[in-house]
Parts: C-alpha cells; structure tokens; sequence
C-alpha cells in the first residue's frame, strides 16, 4: 500500500515539475476541458428538464385531487343535505328542489364542464363547478336505491387524469329516475 501511494507522489511530482517549466496551455488540453464542460452542461440541463417534467406531473395531480374533492364535497352539500326530491334525467343530469321550498337546482354536465342552474323566486343563476384549466369527462349518475346514488367523473388535465366516484346518502330526499 506504501509502494502504491509513493509512486502516486513522484508521478504528481513529475507533472508539477512539467507544468512549471511549461509556458501556457496547449491547445489540446484547452479544447478538451471546453469538450467537458458542455458535455457537463448537458448533463445538467437534461437532469434539470426531467426534475421539472417531474414537478408539473406531481403539482397537477395534487391540483386535480383537489378540484375533484371541491366538486364532490359541492355535490354531497347539495344532495345529501339540501335536497328534498332528487330527479335523474337521462343518467346525465341532476335535478332537485332544496329543503327552502321556493328554490330548485340542477346540476349538468355541459362542454366538458359541470355547472350548477339555480332558479329560485328571485331568478336564474348558472355557476361553474369546476376549474376551467380541467375538464370533465365521464359523467355518470346511476341511482342505487330511493336513498343512496352514485356519480363518477373523470377530471382531465395537461398532464393526466384523476378518476372520482361517490356515494351520496340523501339524508333529506328521495331518489326518482325521469
């Protein structure tokens, strides 16, 4: 281990004593050191490109879960608590009059987006559901019992999918199919 570690030495030591009587660079040695450093340079960049495809993927997908949340929690107040009757029309959409009385609501699936109509005394109102950087895709409502019904959707975005389905209790209504 000592042989190995000595000649190491006397071989630095004679390329230090070369280079001192050496004047400059050689052209050669300047060429190969640009040579390393764009093929570093590449590396990085391509390292870097990934890392940041990498990012985007994981930020929509979180992006989706959490507009695919906000679209059910926004279905499950409006069924399961506020609705009185609840009709289904054409597996498509959703009509239901509130526990108000005076004031009924449909939600539909219109141009890959999902909207709530509102029309109540006062007038008629139409409110987007969800965000319009993702669409909506696969909307199906299917009635299980007088109590209980399904939806399923599927928000598209840039980079990928998330698929969402629930089971909605209607604590306050029943369930008709149109």
């Amino acid at each position: 281990m000592q042989q190995i570690s000595s000649r190491f030495v006397l071989c630095c030591n004679c390329l230090v004593k070369l280079k001192s009587k050496q004047q400059g660079f050689l052209l050669t040695e300047l060429v190969c050191s640009l040579a390393l450093a764009v093929m570093l340079a590449a590396m990085v960049t391509a390292g870097l490109g990934n890392i940041i495809n990498g990012w985007q993927y994981l930020r929509e997908q979180i992006q989706l879960q959490q507009a695919g949340c906000y679209m059910q929690s926004i279905l499950e107040k409006n069924l399961s608590y506020n609705a009185v009757a609840i009709n289904i029309k054409d597996k498509q959409e959703i009509a239901y009059t509130t526990i108000l009385g005076n004031k009924s609501a449909l939600f539909y699936c219109n141009k890959q987006g999902l909207y709530l109509r509102t029309a109540s005394g006062s007038g008629v109102g139409t409110n987007p559901v969800f965000l319009p950087s993702y669409t909506v895709q696969q909307w199906q409502i299917r009635k299980v019992n007088s109590q209980q019904l399904y939806v399923s959707f599927c928000l598209q975005g840039k980079y990928g999918r998330r698929f969402f389905e629930q089971l909605l209790i209607c604590c306050n209504g029943e369930i008709k199919n149109e």
